[in-house]
């Protein structure tokens, strides 16, 4: 579990959202917000994920889909929401967390975040993808 000690050393120490480590490299990091990290990671630059151990400030379901979609073997979530850690158990995914939350919250603290809403509706990726790009378009990170 060297990768995933590193992970979470890294997300801690350089205060990174979201870092990926494979092989004892870094090879992906990230100080942007939400989805979009983990995402561009897999989905835009393509990077291969296969056996990986991803760290996030927040793991909410839709990261869950995202990174076991990926192949990441072992996911690290400063905040965890019970949504992902379902989806994780079932897909047998090695986890931990600092914070446990029912669901992910908006960040105006006034609901669930509107991703963790997408990715409660379906368990099926492709479903997911689909909605999470839409999403990311209609907030301009893609």
């Amino acid at each position: 579990m060297k990768d995933f000690d590193m992970a979470k050393n890294l997300i801690v120490e350089n205060k990174y959202a979201c870092v990926i480590v494979k092989e004892g490299k870094v090879i992906y990091a990230s100080d942007a917000r939400g989805i979009f990290p983990l995402y561009e990671a897999k989905e835009i630059l393509k990077i291969d994920l296969n056996g990986a151990a991803l760290a996030d400030k927040v793991i909410g379901k839709a990261a869950a889909m995202i990174a076991v979609e990926g192949g990441v073997e072992a996911i690290h979530g400063q905040v965890m929401s019970v949504n992902a850690i379902n989806y994780l158990i079932q897909h047998e995914i090695t986890y931990s967390f600092d914070l446990l939350t029912e669901y992910i919250k908006n960040r105006e603290l006034t609901g669930m975040c509107p991703v963790e809403t997408r990715a409660i509706t379906t368990d099926d990726y492709s479903e997911l993808n689909g909605k999470v790009k839409e999403f990311l378009k209609t907030i301009g990170a893609i």
